[in-house]
């Protein structure tokens, strides 16, 4: 539900579910919390005096009967949550109320929630198998990842930015690539030493202040405002892998990015979680300087998404975007029943679909030749799980793919525009089965995407983080 300062209604968004008893205020200037406050969230600004606006926002909050849960955005939007348990209806007629105030308010919004796929399937993989071989998606005639090696195997200065139910560090393929917070790395020796785990919310050299997270070492957990990344579902744990799992250390599986750095962003405890935490999630992964934002989750049309994935990209970040399973009809047209990031028309945002490993359609994936870019593997894919290894399907698991190519271009160059990345990655293998149901009507090829930006392979054959560069035009 979403509702304009005007009044008006955004029928798309009613009917969707939400966060019972929560709306989303965005104001039409940052409001202070009260004085007493126990906003749980990110640079709340606290002891500031309360001018004429401040006192007139909180008042429409009170009066309504809701009080304040967070801040996002530096105090421009806030969640709210009702004293009362509301029904759909008296929660619409209480948003109207507050969205009536024009001068105070820009919309009004449910907290929607954000569903990640549940795709585990299959058994359980032992780590002392050739997992490599058993990659079909890697293999030269799809991905063909030994190829894109061949030009360059990633960069740690290369951050993927996993916004989805956190990840478990424990296992072997995935500590060595974790991103390391500059700011909390106090000897910035890459690594964080227990000297380091200090409470204290550090800030980079040059700057004033924090982030607001205490001890965002590797990432942050949005929903206990903390640093436990621990994943629950394995579904953080298994995109991760795919994008950027330890390569050529002798165990388990290889990711598509062999060297990255991987920002865990966890705002999932289970299999859902909801608009407000995502969209915290997408503002860090920004402010960290995400080269690519990993969703493979699904929603609805949310003004706080919206807004989230536009900064994104005028800050150069892609945002790779699952395009959803429909188990109930196999797989939906999302140019007529969207779903969001991937149903967004932004240049930053890259839609995925998933294929088989004959390439063919998922049979339970949603398509669009007017939303979905292209396709990438998602059945059958082998990945990282707890401490182990499954095989996982879905539109979920074929982003990571995508993300994992966008790091190695990022490595290459780090600011190549979102044009040229979208440029890159369009030199994929064509296949009929997506033809007329994506826009590019290809399926990735990680070489291709490499060879089409004009990349030089570095001279042993092999390559080297930094060592290439990408030509240009």
């Amino acid at each position: 539900m979403a509702v304009a300062a005007s009044g008006c209604r955004q029928d798309h968004l009613i009917d969707e579910p939400h966060v019972p008893n929560q709306l989303v205020v965005q104001w039409t200037q940052p409001v202070s919390a009260p004085a007493r406050s126990t906003v749980a969230g990110r640079r709340v600004r606290r002891g500031l005096d309360h001018d004429s606006f401040d006192q007139e926002a909180q008042l429409l909050l009170k009066d309504q009967g809701f009080r304040a849960v967070r801040q996002l955005r530096d105090g421009r939007v806030w969640l709210v949550r009702s004293a009362e348990n509301l029904t759909r209806r008296q929660l619409i007629a209480k948003a109207r109320q507050i969205a009536s105030k024009q001068e105070l308010v820009d919309w009004v919004a449910a907290n929607s929630r954000v569903y990640f796929q549940q795709s585990l399937t299959g058994t359980p993989a032992s780590v002392n198998d050739p997992e490599f071989a058993s990659q079909w998606a890697l293999q030269p005639g799809k991905l063909d990842a030994p190829g894109a090696w061949n030009i360059t195997q990633g960069s740690r200065a290369a951050i993927v930015a996993v916004v989805d139910t956190g990840v478990d560090d424990l296992n072997p393929d995935i500590g060595c690539n974790l991103w390391v917070n500059p700011c909390e790395d106090l000897d910035r020796d890459g690594d964080i030493s227990p000297a380091e785990q200090n409470g204290v919310d550090d800030a980079c050299a040059g700057e004033s202040g924090g982030n607001g997270a205490t001890d965002d070492f590797h990432g942050w957990n949005f929903i206990d405002l903390n640093g436990d990344l621990s994943d629950q579902t394995t579904h953080g744990t298994s995109v991760a892998g795919i994008a950027g799992a330890c390569t050529g250390n002798a165990i388990g599986i290889a990711g598509l990015a062999a060297e990255v750095s991987l920002a865990i962003v966890k705002v999932g405890h289970s299999y859902m979680s909801d608009i407000v935490l995502v969209a915290d999630g997408i503002d860090y992964a920004v402010e960290i300087g995400a080269d690519v934002i990993n969703a493979s989750f699904t929603t609805v049309n949310h003004p706080l998404l919206e807004t989230a994935i536009q900064n994104a990209g005028s800050h150069g970040a892609m945002v790779t975007a699952a395009a959803g399973d429909e188990t109930q009809y196999a797989g939906v047209d999302l140019g007529v029943f969207p779903k969001y990031p991937a149903a967004y028309a932004f240049p930053n945002v890259i839609a995925v679909t998933s294929t088989t490993d004959s390439d063919q359609l998922a049979p339970l994936a949603n398509f669009g030749a007017s939303v979905v870019e292209l396709g990438a593997p998602g059945v059958g894919i082998k990945t990282t799980a707890g401490a182990g290894y499954f095989l996982r399907s879905g539109t979920s698991m074929a982003a990571p793919h995508v993300a994992g190519v966008i790091a190695l271009l990022r490595a290459l160059d780090p600011a190549a525009s979102v044009d040229r990345i979208r440029e890159c990655l369009a030199h994929g293998d064509p296949v009929s089965a997506l033809s007329g149901i994506t826009e590019w009507g290809v399926r990735l090829n990680a070489r291709r995407a490499l060879e089409a930006c004009h990349v030089e392979p570095s001279p042993s054959g092999v390559g080297q983080p930094g060592a290439p560069t990408l030509l240009g035009d």
